[in-house]
């Protein structure tokens, strides 16, 4: 089975979502009524998503260890695990081990434009 597609990502997901939650009946009021989720949370949840204001990050682009990201910027690996413990460059673990992953675009954001007439290598 592929991966899950991201959500609203095909039309009317939202609608779908909204219209069974709506459905103050049954098995959609049981399941979310045990989970203690209202309608109103998951319209305000949407409304976050599709505002962008949850941090949400794309799923796609390449993961690199702490290795290949020195490689990747020109830097040591030691000053890529420095960057990533004072918050300069975001990192994630993987789940119940001590490998560590950043995502490309984490690595990209820490490029700063420079201008040109003050460039040295």
């Amino acid at each position: 089975m592929g991966p899950l597609p991201e959500f609203g990502s095909f039309p009317g997901q939202r609608e779908t979502l909204l219209t069974f939650m709506h459905w103050g009946k049954d098995l959609p009021a049981r399941v979310f009524g045990e989970l203690g989720v209202t309608p109103q949370d998951v319209e305000q949840y949407i409304s976050e998503l599709s505002s962008g204001s949850r941090g949400a990050r794309p799923a796609s682009g390449r993961l690199f260890s702490t290795d290949e990201a020195a490689e990747y910027l020109g830097v040591h690996v030691q000053t890529i695990r420095a960057w990533i413990r004072s918050g300069k460059l975001p990192a994630s673990r993987l789940a119940g081990m001590k490998s560590i992953r950043i995502r490309e675009a984490d690595l990209e954001a820490v490029l700063e434009p420079i201008d040109p007439s003050s460039a040295e290598d």
